[in-house]
């Protein structure tokens, strides 16, 4: 689309045409590469690899009881890795209380309160955080 309306614009228009039509087209070309770019970006997170990533891992991090299974978890899990990509610029902290209160208002089923959940929403939020270009990322918190 691009080439050919811009060479339809600048023939209508003469040179000012021209200039129009490759604005526009840089405008349009530029907000479908910006749409693109935000949709791999979310898709750069494989929720099944997520997932499997904790279901493996999740007995070791220190706010699990030892003998608790991984579906008491699980919610809060993926809570973190589907709630980073909304919040890209910015990291966990600042949006905490946004997540508590949704997490409050519909915990997916879990049994967990914030307080409980935090920890897990936490480490799966800082596992993925680093797939978003522009991220506000800070490792070593």
């Amino acid at each position: 689309m691009g080439t050919a309306v811009r060479a339809a614009a600048g023939a209508l228009g003469g040179p000012s045409g021209m200039a129009a039509g490759a604005a526009i087209g840089a405008a349009v070309v530029g907000g479908v590469a910006g749409g693109l770019a935000g949709k791999a970006a979310g898709e750069a997170i494989d929720p099944t690899a997520e997932d499997t990533y904790w279901s493996k891992t999740y007995a070791t991090a220190p706010y699990v009881n030892k003998g608790e299974e991984y579906k008491k978890y699980q919610s809060a899990s993926r809570y973190g890795w589907e709630s980073c990509p909304k919040h890209r610029d910015r990291t966990f902290d600042p949006v905490e209380a946004q997540l508590s209160n949704a997490w409050n208002n519909n915990s997916l089923g879990s049994s967990l309160t914030w307080d409980k959940a935090r920890p897990a929403t936490r480490d799966a939020w800082r596992r993925v955080e680093h797939h978003f270009p522009g991220a506000a990322v800070h490792f070593g918190r």
